[in-house]
């Protein structure tokens, strides 16, 4: 059944999929803070993706749906750290180590065991995998990780100017949005539902991908330069 929950989710795994495309279609793939970029994107597209699918009634008696979201959200954070910290051009190698060995622990845990995954839970309007005993590790990492992110544009924001400043404010405010949205499939894991976060909480991810699609078009956002008139 088609409806905003399921409805947003496929939008923004369509419209990530195909910024992640435009990131590399400008011939910024050898970079590699484009391909950190396009690759966050894409983990955004696996992870809606896999939203969409969990409409009323939706049946994962493998869990592979449920661990395959949660493998796409699990590299959301991680890779929103490592594309923030080369586009802000932070020394800070111990964090984003830090960042792939728990983020690879819990893709693990979620793969090869039931303490992320441990079931489908069924409501009137969606479906959701139902968290295991692990789950609570998963959103502080999650929390942390994006909290980090955040702090660190802010932090970068104040001190930057000119064109600069622009570039990081544009990719902090976008960012909040997008976050901010994608807070409705934690807070429906403990039955809240606070409007409009829910049912339209989700389409701040494409409010998010068409902000930093300007962006990057009208400020050259992480120096992709774009030639308009061939779009």
């Amino acid at each position: 059944m088609l409806n905003h929950f399921t409805f947003s989710a496929a939008v923004t795994a369509i419209a990530t999929f195909l910024l992640g495309l435009f990131v590399i279609a400008n011939g910024r793939w050898r970079n590699k803070l484009y391909l950190e970029f396009a690759f966050f994107s894409f983990s955004i597209t696996l992870w809606s993706f896999c939203v969409s699918l969990f409409i009323p009634g939706f049946d994962d008696p493998r869990l592979f749906w449920g661990r395959t979201l949660h493998v796409g959200a699990i590299f959301i954070p991680v890779l929103f750290v490592q594309y923030v910290s080369d586009f802000l051009k932070l020394e800070n190698r111990r964090v984003k180590q830090g960042c792939y060995f728990f983020g690879g622990s819990l893709i693990l845990i979620t793969v090869l065991t039931q303490g992320i995954v441990r079931g489908v839970t069924h409501r009137a309007d969606y479906s959701f995998p139902t968290p295991g005993p692990a789950y609570l590790y998963f959103v502080t990492f999650f929390a942390s990780c994006v909290g980090y992110g955040i702090y660190a544009l802010s932090m970068a924001g104040i001190h930057a100017k000119g064109l600069r400043k622009q570039r990081i404010n544009f990719l902090l405010i976008a960012s909040i949005i997008g976050y901010l949205g994608g807070a409705k499939h934690f807070l429906i894991l403990i039955d809240q539902h606070p409007y409009p976060v829910y049912p339209y909480g989700t389409y701040a991810l494409a409010i998010y991908t068409f902000m930093v699609t300007y962006a990057i078009v009208k400020y050259r956002l992480m120096d992709i330069r774009v030639m308009v008139a061939r779009w």
